[in-house]
């Protein structure tokens, strides 16, 4: 059921682009660190510049260690894909960065931009993931990083603590500041995020089966004088 392939297919680009998700996922080379798997999304933060690179968009949070990706069907036919490769990160503020992302194009919180070079890509069924339909994007986090941003224009600091100076296993973490080129982005305002719960909707039971009382009793005392019949037979005969 799985194949895999030494770029990203043709038919897996246009597939890729209309996911939702993401998961990035790595292995740390030290056999006591831990494995971590970070779950991406935020729309035009993914993007594939050819069938042997991506790249993405990383916002504020509290993870920073790339590289697999995987992608997820949660609609239409059942696929799984997989992106291996070696990831690169440049920092927001650093030349290598604005060569991927402008000041007027980057999303509140974005920190760096992770180059991957792919030299595998896996594809398996999906069969066991279940269905979703998707609702929106999260909003909670560009709103939180749009107002900091506007701040720190104000008053120059370092980006927040909270595990962004190191990360899992105490590795180093991105150090870029958000004020190391100052862009102030206005007074941005985003909707706030729909976080109920929709209601259940209670499927009616589908209606009994019509039984048949009487025939099911003639079958029944056909059974019966059937199997009376083998029996006093034999004893007959006997």
């Amino acid at each position: 059921m799985g194949k895999f392939y030494d770029e990203i297919p043709e038919y897996l680009v246009k597939w890729i682009s209309k996911q939702k998700v993401f998961w990035v996922a790595s292995a740390p080379l030290s056999p006591e660190g831990h494995i971590n798997i970070s779950p991406k999304g935020m729309e035009n933060t993914f993007h594939i510049v050819n069938p042997r690179r991506v790249w993405y968009e990383d916002l504020t949070g509290s993870g920073k260690i790339p590289i697999t990706i995987m992608f997820s069907a949660f609609e239409g036919p059942p696929q799984i894909v997989r992106l291996f490769g070696r990831g690169t990160v440049h920092e927001y503020g650093t030349p290598e960065y604005a060569k991927f992302l402008s000041p007027t194009n980057r999303q509140p919180g974005s920190r760096a931009i992770i180059v991957v070079d792919i030299h595998q890509v896996g594809t398996t069924c999906g069969w066991a993931v279940p269905f979703y339909t998707f609702k929106a994007h999260r909003n909670q986090l560009l709103s939180w990083a749009a107002k900091l941003e506007n701040v720190d224009t104000e008053s120059p600091t370092p980006l927040p603590e909270g595990g962004l100076r190191s990360c899992l296993d105490n590795l180093p973490g991105i150090t870029a500041h958000l004020s190391d080129d100052p862009f102030k982005l206005g007074d941005i305002t985003y909707p706030v995020d729909d976080i109920s719960t929709p209601a259940k909707i209670s499927t009616p039971l589908p209606p009994a089966p019509f039984i048949d009382t009487k025939s099911v009793m003639m079958f029944s005392l056909g059974v019966l004088f059937s199997a009376l019949y083998v029996r006093f037979s034999g004893t007959l005969m006997g």
